[in-house]
Parts: C-alpha cells; structure tokens; sequence
C-alpha cells in the first residue's frame, strides 16, 4: 500500500489505496491503472473526421507521404 502511495504522490489515504488495491486483487500496476481511469474520466477519446474522397485510376501513382 505504501509503494501505490509514493507512486502516486500520495494522493490517496490509506482507506481509498486499501480499495483500488483490493478492486484490482493487490495487483500495483492494475490498481495504478483503475485509479488513473477514475480520476481522469473528461480525457476526450481520439476522433477522425472524413474530409474528402479521392479515386485514383489504376496507371495513377501516388508519391510517398501523400
């Protein structure tokens, strides 16, 4: 419980690392995950959008980086 403490900056008092330690059966790094997950959760995904569709035909080449 102490090493999940100083990892991460001693954020959390004992009762709140005794739960995400025991959520994730005392595994550090999935509770340093959970923990992460829940505190964090505003962090928006990666998006795309389409912005345009180009045929080319078939003796086209297309240069590298394009």
């Amino acid at each position: 419980m102490s090493e999940f403490q100083r990892l991460l900056g001693f954020q959390l008092n004992p009762a709140d690392s005794t739960f995400f330690l025991d959520m994730t059966n005392w595994n550090l790094p999935a509770a340093i995950g959970t923990y992460c997950d829940f505190e964090s959760p505003n962090i928006s995904e990666p998006s795309m959008s389409f912005v345009e569709d180009v045929t080319k035909g078939e003796a086209e080449s297309i240069s590298p980086d394009t």
